[in-house]
This record gives structure tokens, sequence and C-alpha cells, in this order.
């Protein structure tokens, strides 16, 4: 009859392993419903084994099951500390207030009563230790996670940093170096044709040093913002190629593209009505162009 009872122990909790893995599976993102299924099933698990220990007690004072359930429980089973307060305490209680009916004769139980009670004491301590550990280890995998995920970021903007032209905001000669090429021969690979535009500032040197080295600067930022609008919508790379040398490249344009947006560059640059040096014949800031295709 004992056998039976623990043959239909067995298989309920392989069933109940079961859906719970099922549970676990299609509610992946409701971990608090597995839980609770968790713990419905532990308190079901360890009331029934007190149930099989109680009806030991006819023929033996033998509580083996019921320390084999509470140890399993708080070995494998992953409880909340309220539900270890709860499962451990009402599962000993229903242990400790049936215990002598089910015996036939009366019995010395203090052994019995004190082994289990330290037992269920060691359970909840147990089942407490490793939540608090399990949680410290989510804890510590957040963090890393965290910090990995910083030390991407801060990765990114540095390369980003490395990469762009800090005066301009525009590209500069280490991206050309190290992103551009491969870009430049994957397009060729595609057949695609590439248009190149190279420009300077026509006598910056004299534009610094009439005006002055911020000047200068403002210069060279309101230049890159043409540059920017007048070819940013054809998905160019822009980059600050030197001190007052500019580079495009636009991928997949026509030869009449390439042409008018040179030319829509030169007029930018002409209306911003930058005072140059008059003396020279050159009234405003202009640039000079040149421009080929790749095929």
């Amino acid at each position: 009859m004992k056998m039976k009872k623990l043959t239909a122990l067995l298989l309920a909790t392989l069933a109940a392993l079961a859906v719970l893995l099922a549970v676990r599976r299609d509610t992946a993102r409701c971990a608090r419903a597995y839980n609770r299924a968790c713990f419905a099933y532990s308190l079901f698990f360890c009331l029934w084994s007190t149930g099989i220990t109680l009806l030991d007690q006819r023929v033996s004072e033998n509580i083996t099951v019921y320390v084999a359930a509470v140890i399993s429980v708080s070995v494998f089973v992953y409880l909340r500390p309220w539900q270890a307060l709860v499962l451990f305490p009402v599962n000993h209680l229903v242990l400790l207030l049936f215990f002598t009916a089910f015996q036939g004769a009366p019995v010395n139980n203090t052994g019995n009563y004190l082994n289990s009670t330290v037992l269920c004491i060691v359970a909840v301590l147990l089942s407490l230790f490793r939540y608090h550990s399990k949680m410290a280890d989510y804890q510590n995998r957040c963090t890393i996670t965290g910090q990995a995920a910083e030390i991407q970021e801060i990765n990114k903007q540095l390369r980003e940093l490395v990469v762009t032209d800090t005066l301009s905001g525009l590209r500069n000669r280490r991206y050309l170096d190290a992103e551009l090429y491969p870009r430049w021969e994957e397009l060729l690979l595609l057949h695609r044709q590439i248009g190149v535009i190279m420009l300077d500032i026509d006598d910056f040197k004299g534009y610094n040093d009439i005006h002055g080295h911020q000047k200068g600067d403002d210069c060279i930022r309101l230049i890159a913002g043409v540059l920017a609008r007048e070819a940013g919508a054809q998905a160019a790379t822009i980059l600050r190629y030197g001190g007052e040398e500019f580079t495009l490249i636009l991928p997949g344009v026509s030869d009449t593209e390439l042409m008018q947006t040179a030319e829509a560059i030169r007029r930018g640059v002409e209306n911003l009505r930058l005072d140059n040096r008059p003396d020279t014949g050159l009234c405003w800031v202009t640039v000079s162009e040149g421009g080929f295709w790749c095929r």
C-alpha cells in the first residue's frame, strides 16, 4: 500500500514538473506566475508526503518520507521568504496536530517532535538563504549587464569622437583611413558609381591673418553647415580633410547630380557673405572645387 502511494506521488511529481516546465517555456516573461505554480505544487507535495508519513504511524514511527519531502523542497525549489515561512510551518503544524491520531497505541514521540521541528527550522533557513543568494546573483548579473552596456556605449562614443572633427562636427581624416575605404570597395563591387568632390577655402590663411583665428573657426563651421545642407540629402559622407580642405563622397550619383551639388555648394558659400580681403579682389569667402567619378 505504501509503495502504491509513493509511486502515485512520484508520478504526480513528474507530471507537475512537466507542467511547470511547459508553463515556464510559454510564460518566460511571467516569473510571478511560474513562482506561484512552484509554490502551489510544493505545498501539495509536502502535504502529500506528510499524509503518507501520518499513515506510516499506524505501523511504525518512521518520518523518512516527511524528511525527504521537506529537504527536497528546500533544496530544489526557489521560494520567496513569505512562501517559505508559510509552507514549512503549516506543513509541520499538520504533522504535529495529527501525529498521535494515526498511532494505534500511545508512544513516546518526543524524538520525532524535536527532530521534525528542527528540520522545519533548517528548511526555512535554507530556503531563505537560497533565495537571498539567488537575488544577490541576479543583482550582480544586472549590474554586470548594465556596466557592459555602459562600456559599450562609452566605446561607441569614443569611436565616434575619434573619427569626428571637433570644430566642424564632420568626419575627419581618421574616418577616411579606418572606415571609408572598406565602404568604397563595397560600393565598387556593387557596380555603383561614386562621386567625389574636393574643395578648399580660397586664401584661408589670409582670412585668418586679417580676421583672427576665432573668425576662422566660425568660417569653418559655417561652410561645414553649407556642405551638410547641400549634400546631406544624397547620403554623402562629408569630411574635413585638412585645415581648410573638405572632401565629399557621394555614392550612386550621376555626373549631372555631382556637378549640381558642387555648384550648389559654391553658391551657398558665397551667399554666406563672409567678408574677406577686398584688397585682393576677394570680397567674400569663396571655395575652389574639383570633382571626379569612380565606376
